[in-house]
């Protein structure tokens, strides 16, 4: 027999800097992202993940959270994202090369304006992370884009459809790495020298979809998907505690 598992909700809202709450504002992300960080009631082991993530989705805690209350969820699609950075090396590369997007004093190269997935693009660092036909686009494998910290970077540098772009990568690095910091949960390895390590495992949902097929979250429609529009679960098991951020693309128009 499946568990069923309870939720209560401890926080609610993105705990950053005054600073760099004002920098997602910059970004026209201040009304679009949100965090609601969860307990739940009985041990969970990660081969029972989709139970999990079903009865974390059906949960009238957390459905009310999200807005889809009273919404019959029948189908969920959702994919394991992996966690394994303690530290912003992945972004070195940046500033390493003839194709780097940065200088060497941080500052971002511009490019002719393009739109690619739907997004003003005005920067070679845009173009790494969107235009796969792009020479900057290979400077991150297929396995980094895959890295939970790779998808907050993204989601800080694309920003929102009033988006006012920053001309240096620091902005971006520090709120990407304030941004980690409070959703996942590391310990050291004793056996690796006191080495630091990610012990949450994270996912990103999808899809949710009701009876009919319909798709209603993380967009409410195929009508309103966008790669801003975004849904990670965030899990740790230790501490039976589970963030879900979530991010909803507002366009302009």
């Amino acid at each position: 027999m499946e568990k069923s598992f309870q939720f209560n909700l401890l926080e609610s809202g993105v705990q950053l800097s005054p600073e760099h709450k004002e920098l997602l504002m910059k970004w026209g992300l201040d009304r679009s992202l949100s965090k609601h960080k969860f307990n739940f009631d009985q041990p969970m082991q990660i081969y029972e993940i989709e139970n999990f993530i079903y009865s974390l989705l059906r949960s009238q805690a957390v459905s009310a959270s999200l807005g889809v209350a009273g919404l019959d969820i029948v189908k969920v699609k959702f994919e394991k994202l992996t966690c394994n950075n303690t530290t912003l090396d992945l972004f070195n590369v940046l500033k390493e090369g003839s194709i780097a997007p940065v200088r060497p004093d941080g500052s971002i190269n511009g490019c002719f304006p393009d739109k690619f997935q739907d997004v003003n693009c005005e920067t070679e660092l845009h173009m790494a992370l969107l235009n796969e036909d792009s020479d900057q686009y290979c400077l991150f494998s297929d396995e980094d884009r895959n890295e939970f910290l790779f998808r907050l970077f993204q989601l800080v540098v694309i920003g929102g459809s009033l988006c006012q772009y920053e001309n240096l990568l620091q902005p971006y690095l520090d709120v990407t790495k304030q941004l980690y910091k409070s959703l996942v949960s590391v310990y050291k390895n004793k056996s690796e020298n006191n080495k630091l390590m990610v012990s949450s495992s994270v996912f990103e949902v999808k899809e949710v979809s009701s009876e009919d097929g319909e798709s209603f979250f993380p967009a409410s429609s195929w009508k309103d998907e966008h790669v801003q529009t975004v849904c990670y679960v965030i899990v740790d098991p230790e501490k039976r505690h589970v963030t879900i951020l979530t991010n909803k693309h507002i366009p302009f128009w």
